[in-house]
């Protein structure tokens, strides 16, 4: 609700109205006002246009990986390669919905690669452990 309240009072989203519950609370409905529409457009437009690759949970580890049993970085690895390849070889066998907007048809082809390349990757290191 922090966050609700925030985007109010920075006049981004408008408190249309609460509505009761059916057994629950009551839900309140907001509405993303003109200036909102603006400052997500900017956000929205900053997130496609950043350019450095972020840094993932796992180049940490790996950056500290020598503080750890080398037995015990391999099980670690494998295990993630084998969670990593049954969700890739799921979402490849989803076959996508001609329906699909092009944004979740987007998002669906970045993960996948992104996916399919750490599942490369670690096929690959893990022999060299």
């Amino acid at each position: 609700y922090y966050g609700l309240k925030s985007l109010t009072e920075n006049s981004l989203v408008d408190h249309i109205r609460d509505e009761p519950g059916k057994g629950s609370p009551e839900r309140s409905i907001y509405r993303i006002t003109a200036k909102g529409r603006k400052v997500l457009a900017t956000l929205v437009e900053s997130c496609i246009a950043e350019r450095r690759v972020p840094l993932q949970a796992l180049e940490v580890g790996l950056n500290f990986l020598g503080r750890l049993d080398r037995g015990r970085v391999k099980q670690l690895l494998k295990d993630r390669y084998e969670t990593l390849n049954v969700q890739y070889e799921q979402e490849l066998a989803v076959e996508p919905d001609a329906k699909m907007a092009d944004e979740t048809r987007i998002i669906r082809e970045f993960r996948l690669y992104q996916i399919g390349a750490e599942v490369h990757w670690l096929k690959n290191v893990l022999p060299t452990l």
